[in-house]
């Protein structure tokens, strides 16, 4: 008793929203029927790589918008897909290191973070001595006298 599944494939056609030869779009309408073919493509490729909808959503704007700014120095650019996927995923590399400065930064853990908080203010390592010296004195009660004032002062 072999159970058997097929499955039909049906290749779908796919539009390319470029000219016959692949050069960058240099219209708004060129550009937003790029837009509208790979922008769901990019923010689920940037979502992989980012695990945030909406770091992934602005980071694919963000790369749509300075493609569209730059389109004049990309119009050499043939491959327009793979050049886009590329600039996300730059950008997404971009968006993950600032995630971990900011990480660090807030960790006071991480020794990287301290260094890093210590050159931009230096007065954590002033403020670190001061705790080390300060934080072993202990206050003797037979040196307080019956109103809490030190018998210094008696």
């Amino acid at each position: 008793m072999g159970w058997t599944i097929s499955v039909a494939l049906q290749a779908r056609p796919r539009t390319d929203p470029l000219d016959a030869e692949g050069r960058w779009p240099q219209s708004v309408e060129q550009f937003e029927t790029l837009v509208e073919a790979v922008q769901h493509e990019l923010v689920h490729f940037a979502f992989c790589r980012l695990r945030s909808l909406e770091d992934a959503e602005d980071t694919v704007q963000d790369v749509l918008v300075r493609a569209y700014v730059d389109r004049e120095k990309h119009r050499c650019v043939t491959g327009v897909r793979p050049y886009l996927f590329r600039m996300v995923a730059n950008r997404c590399t971009d968006v993950l290191r600032q995630r971990q400065r900011a990480k660090r930064h807030r960790d006071p853990s991480d020794p990287a973070g301290l260094a890093a908080r210590a050159v931009a203010d230096p007065s954590v390592d002033r403020l670190s001595e001061i705790e080390h010296i300060v934080s072993p004195i202990e206050f003797d009660a037979g040196t307080f006298g019956m109103d809490g004032v030190p018998s210094l002062f008696w």
